[in-house]
């Protein structure tokens, strides 16, 4: 596996719970009530659908459910159906009763010629979709159908749009309970698309550091049932497709401690974890811990603060390992009230007592303070900010939103990181 030390930035990822919406397709019973173009839809008789559009028939007529030809033919897989309704003047992005459009039905069957006929014909990856202002994309990683995510990737879908439960695909992807195989493919999808180390949060009932926003997705996580435990097995089956990419698991002591240290240590050997961050854990009192942890090639992660003692450093530089976690201000993630001028006093220390890199979060929230914490630091590290901007705007607006945000803080990094 590779080594944390590899990499100069770091993608951080929470494991939660999710759960999905059914489509639902018209019954036999439905169809056997259509007429019209609804009727020709659900035969897949192109001739005749373009026949009646020439008469005057609307092509985005609706049935009970609200379902257009469109709609109906895509479930029925009628291709040529499809084509002739939206060359016919249908609108490829309209949705249905539970806001379902076709790249959705497509991804959810995962049908992947239907997925892309419905691309070709003019819907949009973009689009919000279901009741939970969700995407084709979640949809998709949600159920592990790893070819329709990786055609929804290279299609545009975005990565980091958040549904009204907090989740992304890559979220949806990571909660299984038991880590299913095509979900794991899924996930290398994800991956290939650029995380370059995997961070897994343990779920806790009193993240006492974190924010409104990773508090609340631990609480969901708890509510569906996933432990430490699940986010092991989940590890150890992601490691059978991937054996290169770093994971680091986050979280607190309870949960450590119910399981037993060195069952946690060994089990976390086995499943391919490569670093442990564990937020109250006190290194002066962890110091076997960290032993046993670097014994099976597991690397401790330690946190620091402004209020670190130069003590403080230098023991979490003698007992830790893989980078330093620097904590740029003094409060949970999601503050605003970064002291640059202290980060950039502070680091130079820091580094005087180790080789390690240090990355450095909590209160990164433009350009301008990345660039200046990534002259001194390894890594910029930026949650709770980019969680708040996507949900600053209109759903539609997510990627846009996104892309305008980390596209100059992207910049800096890659300048302070080509020195």
């Amino acid at each position: 596996m590779a080594r944390l030390t590899d990499f100069p930035l770091f993608l951080l990822l929470l494991a939660v719970c999710a759960g999905s919406d059914a489509q639902v397709p018209p019954s036999a019973e439905e169809t056997a009530r259509y007429s019209g173009l609804l009727a020709a839809a659900a035969r897949g008789d192109a001739a005749q659908v373009k026949a009646l559009i020439s008469k005057g028939q609307k092509p985005d007529v609706r049935d009970a459910y609200r379902r257009t030809p469109l709609h109906v033919a895509a479930y029925g897989r009628h291709h040529d159906a499809m084509r002739a309704l939206v060359g016919a003047g249908a609108n490829p992005n309209a949705l249905e009763n539970d806001r379902y459009d076709i790249v959705t039905i497509a991804a959810v069957a995962n049908d992947v010629p239907t997925l892309k006929l419905a691309l070709e014909l003019g819907c949009k990856p973009t689009n919000v979709t279901s009741r939970y202002d969700g995407t084709a994309l979640i949809a998709a990683a949600h159920l592990g159908h790893a070819e329709i995510v990786r055609t929804l990737i290279r299609a545009g879908a975005p990565l980091d749009h958040l549904n009204n439960l907090g989740w992304t695909a890559l979220i949806e992807s990571i909660v299984l309970g038991d880590g299913g195989a095509r979900h794991t493919d899924t996930l290398r999808a994800l991956v290939e698309a650029g995380a370059d180390i995997l961070e897994l949060g343990v779920p806790f009932s009193d993240p006492m550091a974190d924010g409104p926003v990773i508090q609340r997705a631990s609480d969901r996580a708890l509510k569906h049932g996933v432990g430490l435990a699940d986010v092991l097995r989940y590890v150890s089956s992601f490691r059978e497709a991937d054996k290169t990419t770093p994971v680091v698991l986050m979280g607190y002591a309870n949960p450590i401690e119910a399981m037993g240290v060195e069952n946690f240590i060994g089990a976390a050997k086995t499943a391919g974890v490569d670093g442990v961050i564990v937020v109250d854990y006190p290194p002066e009192e962890c110091a076997e811990f960290s032993a046993l942890a670097k014994k099976n090639e597991i690397d401790p992660i330690f946190l620091l603060a402004p209020t670190s003692t130069d003590e403080r450093i230098d023991q979490v530089a003698r007992i830790g390992s893989g980078f330093l976690y620097y904590v740029s201000l003094r409060g949970i993630t999601g503050a605003t009230h970064i002291d640059l001028g202290d980060v950039a006093a502070r680091i130079p220390r820091i580094r005087a007592a180790t080789r390690m890199p240090i990355g450095v979060g909590f209160g990164i929230r433009d350009a301008d303070s990345a660039r200046r914490v990534a002259a001194d630091a390894d890594a910029v590290v930026i949650g709770s900010r980019l969680i708040q901007e996507i949900e600053a705007g209109a759903a539609d607006q997510a990627v846009s939103r996104v892309k305008a945000f980390l596209k100059p803080i992207r910049e800096a990094l890659d300048a302070s990181f080509s020195r």
